[in-house]
């Protein structure tokens, strides 16, 4: 899958609502078009467990309509790879406002940039909300040029250790994407964008971001520079979510984020593919019914592999093998961003029930 698209493509098109990204492998089962995995290094295609299915507009949503109450935006997280669909954040919340009508615009890998470019035209082609609620990405993540092919690519932490970039894309990247701190003034500029068109418009805007690694509690300041080691006093500095209270009228800290981190980063699965507990202490006890209903994805959705590349993508087959056979495979390096995989359904609820709060606090009439 190509997370690029080209500079002219991008131009020729550049109203269109219509997500960006390739669909070519599309299967039909029991008469509905699916989508093939996501990410197809750490996903089988298991039609069993879960499904992604699209909108006119290839968003992994309900039909984008004037009606819409809610639009929830982000990125994989609240996307949802590897967890069946309504046990996303957003379907979660819409489960404690049944009489609201909530729509998503997300996809992998989308930076606040991204994300936000969308929502504009969602605006143009559908109407306004009444609601937007955003679960941005770190601040990391921002479009660049690619002077030497003129492809728009999303740079992301990390991006120049990825085995699958080439030497010559890799040096391409080095010398086309400009400075970290670039991308973080240009995150700051779109949020503040749409937080005055928000109230321009009468619009209620609520944000936050899954990457709170500028915690204002002493207690996590530790483990965030462990965490990111290669963040020099200035970027801390940039991204204190003191700095977001102090600029922007509408983000909500979500103190949660930290504590989840933590917890992916004490776990791991044992001889049967079941998740073990390191440190009990970090261990978050609570929505035991949740839980139950499932353990399978509580807290590790099913982005968990690490697949043969000869089996990548071939569809067909992963339908016939086991899940003894699939867990042989699970993704035993653990790391702060995702590790094991995306979280499941566990930290899904949280951020529906972190959400559903603001609602109730800030708007009461809403509900």
């Amino acid at each position: 899958m190509s997370y690029a698209t080209t500079l002219e493509d991008k131009i020729k098109n550049f109203y269109s609502l219509s997500c960006d990204q390739n669909f070519t492998n599309t299967f039909v089962l029991n008469e509905k078009k699916i989508g093939s995995p996501v990410s197809v290094v750490s996903e089988y295609f298991t039609p069993d467990l879960y499904t992604y299915s699209y909108n006119n507009y290839n968003f992994r949503s309900i039909e984008f309509s004037p009606d819409v109450d809610i639009l929830t935006a982000g990125c994989s997280f609240t996307f949802g790879t590897g967890l069946p669909f309504e046990y996303t954040w957003s379907q979660q919340l819409q489960k404690q406002l049944p009489n609201k009508k909530i729509a998503t615009l997300s996809w992998p890998g989308y930076s606040i940039q991204k994300i936000i470019s969308y929502i504009f035209r969602y605006f143009k082609s559908i109407g306004h909300p009444k609601m937007i609620i955003c679960n941005f990405p770190d601040f990391y993540r921002f479009l660049f040029l690619n002077k030497y092919n003129y492809e728009i690519m999303n740079h992301y932490s990390g991006m120049l250790q990825n085995p699958s970039f080439s030497k010559k894309l890799k040096n391409e990247i080095r010398e086309s994407c400009p400075s970290e701190y670039w991308g973080y003034y240009i995150n700051y500029e779109y949020i503040f964008m749409l937080e005055q068109y928000c109230d321009s418009n009468n619009i209620k805007l609520i944000w936050s971001t899954w990457s709170n690694i500028g915690s204002d509690k002493s207690e996590d300041h530790d483990f965030v520079a462990s965490v990111f080691s290669d963040a020099g006093d200035f970027k801390k500095e940039i991204i204190k979510n003191e700095n977001f209270k102090n600029t922007f009228k509408y983000f909500y800290e979500d103190y949660e984020s930290v504590n989840f981190y933590k917890l992916n980063s004490t776990i791991s699965f044992d001889e049967n593919g079941q998740i073990k507990y390191h440190n009990n202490e970090k261990k978050i006890d609570c929505h035991h019914q949740l839980e139950n209903k499932t353990k399978d994805f509580f807290e590790i959705a099913y982005d968990r592999y690490t697949i043969p590349e000869k089996d990548r993508d071939d569809m067909q087959k992963h339908l016939k093998i086991s899940r003894l056979e699939r867990d042989k495979n699970l993704n035993t390096t653990n790391s702060i961003f995702g590790g094991l995989g995306h979280f499941g359904s566990h930290r899904n609820i949280h951020w529906a029930e972190f959400y559903f709060d603001i609602i109730k606090e800030k708007y009461p009439e809403f509900i």
